[in-house]
Formats: structure tokens, C-alpha cells, sequence
């Protein structure tokens, strides 16, 4: 229980700042705008453990005057291994409802799926549709032979201008081993988009397999993790983000830096 505590405190920060009455939720997506991304990331382990280092590039592409799809190509090195991961998501997002569906797949190496679903649905409910009801949904099936399927609820909040709560938890049976595991998440963001916005998350809970190695499995343990993110416009189509994310387990720590400029591209 004491390394979850700074967990736990974060979690009761973030309920008591996001519930209060505000304002009205406009559309669950950004504006449906041709967005490209592209960045770094760079981690570092405890205990002597091979780095994990990256570039990504993410393009956002409108269907229609609010659906979108979502792709993102990312070339890692990681824990000694290299391998190229592969995203691809579609958005339908509706007056009273609105739903996501993702597959995603990568070349071979021992921590990445050959390829993982993903689904999530949601109702827009409560005064001026301000409270986002959601489940989600995944199955994934990894290269170093075992796979998980997990779901849990989630909701996201409108609250006092500009701030966004969103939350949730997640549980996973993974095999072999017939082993389950959960996670809780909750993350504050506060600030407009098309200028800057900052947000704050968290979670925490238990995993069922890590892989750190051939021989280096970690099996049903504990962990939190905790990021914080600035995303800046420095004109009206372009910007940057940065985020720094901080990982525990009960075997090792992980600290990282995320970076990346973006472009609105084909406004008018």
C-alpha cells in the first residue's frame, strides 16, 4: 500500500477539482481539422535496464464535418529490441451517442501484439449532455504468446470553464496463467483547444505480464504511473507537446520525456 499512496492522493485531487456544475459539452472530439504530428520519445529504466527510445508520426484526417480517422506509424528501440508499430482508428461521434473502433499491429519483437481491437461506445447524458458515459473494450494477442482482454467503464465531464475530468477503470483476464488484473485512471485537463491546454493524469492497480526480456517476465504485480502534458499553439495551424511521464512497479522505476510538433494542414 505505500507505493500506491501518492496514487491514490492524485486520484482525490483530481474528483474534488473536476466535479462542479459549468459548462455545456460540445462535440466528445476536437474540431474535425487534417492534423500531422510528429515527435520523440525517449525513456529511461532503473536497475539497469535497456532504454526505450522512439519517432512517431500521427496524422488526424476528418470524415465528414465530425468523424475522423486516426493513424500513427512509431519506430521504437526498446529493451534492446527494434520494431515498428502500426494504428489505425475511426471516430463516429453523434448528436446523442458516439463510438470508436482501432486495430493495430506491429512487426515482430517480444512486447508488442501482432495485433490488438479495440472498441468504445458512449452516451452523451446529464444537464446540456455535460457527463460522457462510456465502455470500452479490447482484445490483444502479443508475440511473446499470451493474450489479454479487458473492458471497463469511463467517463469524461465538463466542468467549470475550461476544465475536463475524465476517469475510469479496467479489467483484464489475460492467459496462460488465467490471470487477472485492474487498473483505475482519472486525468484533468484545463485549457482551451487551438491555444493551450494542460492536463494531468494518473492510475493505478495491478498488471497481469510485462515483458522485460526472453527470460524476464514480470507476472501479476503492482504499478502506478503518473503524466503531464502541455500542448501549445504557437500560431493558428501549428504547435508543439510535451508531456513527462513517471512509471513504478514493485521491480523498477521508468521516467520519460514525450515530444512533438504538429500542423493543421488543408484549412482554409
Amino acid at each position: 500500500m505505500t507505493r500506491l499512496a501518492r496514487p491514490y492522493r492524485l486520484a482525490a485531487l483530481l474528483l474534488a477539482l473536476g466535479f462542479a456544475p459549468g459548462i455545456k459539452a460540445q462535440d466528445v472530439l476536437p474540431p474535425a481539422r487534417n492534423v500531422a504530428e510528429l515527435g520523440t520519445m525517449l525513456h529511461r529504466y532503473s536497475d539497469d535496464i535497456s532504454p526505450w527510445n522512439a519517432l512517431y508520426f500521427r496524422l488526424q484526417v476528418p470524415s465528414g464535418s465530425r468523424n475522423l480517422w486516426l493513424g500513427e506509424v512509431v519506430a521504437e528501440d526498446r529493451l534492446g529490441e527494434q520494431a515498428f508499430v502500426y494504428k489505425l482508428e475511426y471516430v463516429l461521434d453523434q448528436d446523442r451517442w458516439f463510438g470508436r473502433v482501432g486495430f493495430q499491429t506491429s512487426t515482430r519483437s517480444i512486447y508488442t501484439p501482432k495485433w490488438r481491437g479495440d472498441l468504445r461506445l458512449g452516451l452523451k447524458t446529464g444537464p446540456e449532455r455535460r457527463l460522457l458515459l462510456m465502455g470500452s473494450g479490447f482484445h490483444q494477442s502479443v508475440w511473446d504468446g499470451h493474450e489479454d482482454t479487458g473492458f471497463g467503464p469511463e467517463f469524461q465531464y465538463y466542468g467549470v470553464r475550461p476544465w475536463i475530468l475524465q476517469g475510469g477503470a479496467r479489467w483484464t483476464f489475460s492467459t496462460p496463467g488465467d490471470v487477472w488484473s485492474h487498473y483505475v485512471h482519472a486525468a484533468l485537463t484545463v485549457g482551451r483547444y487551438g491555444t493551450r491546454n494542460v492536463t494531468l493524469g494518473g492510475g493505478f492497480g495491478t498488471e497481469a505480464y510485462q515483458v522485460l526480456g526472453p527470460l524476464d517476465i514480470l507476472v501479476d504485480f503492482s504499478s502506478w504511473t503518473a503524466q503531464l502534458t502541455w500542448r501549445e499553439w504557437i500560431s493558428r495551424k501549428a504547435g508543439f507537446t510535451i508531456s513527462g511521464i513517471w512509471y513504478e512497479n514493485d521491480y523498477y522505476r521508468r521516467g520519460g520525456v514525450e515530444a512533438g510538433l504538429f500542423i493543421h494542414f488543408g484549412d482554409r
